[in-house]
């Protein structure tokens, strides 16, 4: 029975990620900087194949159906979109400051890598927050590797420009912390009041009959 063209070229773009992956892991600082020669397909493979686990997982330790079914049906997409944005905005500040045009699917490869660590490290986000914005620094450390050794960037500028897009992530992320800090409290002063009024109830019952 003959295999079709579809699926053995499926098969040799899962052959060479999973030969990949065990030495990103082993050495991911080596690893990126030179990345593999792939096209969009196998970057997006990848993507998808460490999505979906972090996905699951992560809704696994926060014992949450939905963050399950998020992982494996939205978590994806949502991380296609997001990552291709990304790559997009390095691409053209690169020409706006570097004067520089690189390869778009080598950077595409490049930003998906780089999310490797966050993407691990959000399974444990759920329990515990403050890990998110070492997740992004790890992740941020890998892109200034991959962007200097495989473009020629000057590493100082990049730098630069990766130091200056973590400040804003850690006002948002700060102030999104506070929001929900601020939020929790309210819930916490609102209960004990509820349950007081229940319990006045209660008390109430018996003296009535």
């Amino acid at each position: 029975m003959s295999v079709s063209p579809f699926w053995e070229k499926a098969k040799s773009r899962l052959r060479d990620i999973g030969f990949y992956l065990p030495m990103f892991f082993r050495s991911p600082v080596a690893s990126i900087q030179r990345v593999p020669d792939w096209d969009f397909t196998n970057a997006i493979l990848l993507l998808i194949l460490v999505t979906i686990p972090s996905g699951i997982l992560s809704g696994v330790i926060s014992r949450n159906l939905m963050t399950i079914l998020w992982g494996i049906f939205l978590l994806p997409v949502t991380s296609l979109v997001f990552t291709a944005l990304i790559a997009a905005g390095f691409y053209y500040l690169f020409m706006a400051i570097f004067r520089v045009k690189v390869d778009p699917v080598k950077l595409f490869l490049t930003v998906v890598l780089a999310s490797i660590p966050f993407m691990v490290i959000r399974i444990v986000v759920p329990v515990l927050p403050p890990l998110l914005p070492f997740g992004v620094l790890l992740s941020g450390l890998l892109l200034i590797v991959g962007f200097v050794d495989n473009f020629r960037l000057p590493r100082k500028q990049v730098m630069n420009l990766l130091g200056a897009c973590f400040a804003v992530f850690m006002i948002f992320w700060i102030v999104q912390m506070i929001q929900s800090t601020g939020r929790r409290h309210d819930v916490s002063r609102e209960i004990p009041a509820d349950a007081l009024q229940t319990l006045e109830k209660e008390l109430e019952q018996p003296e009535a009959e």
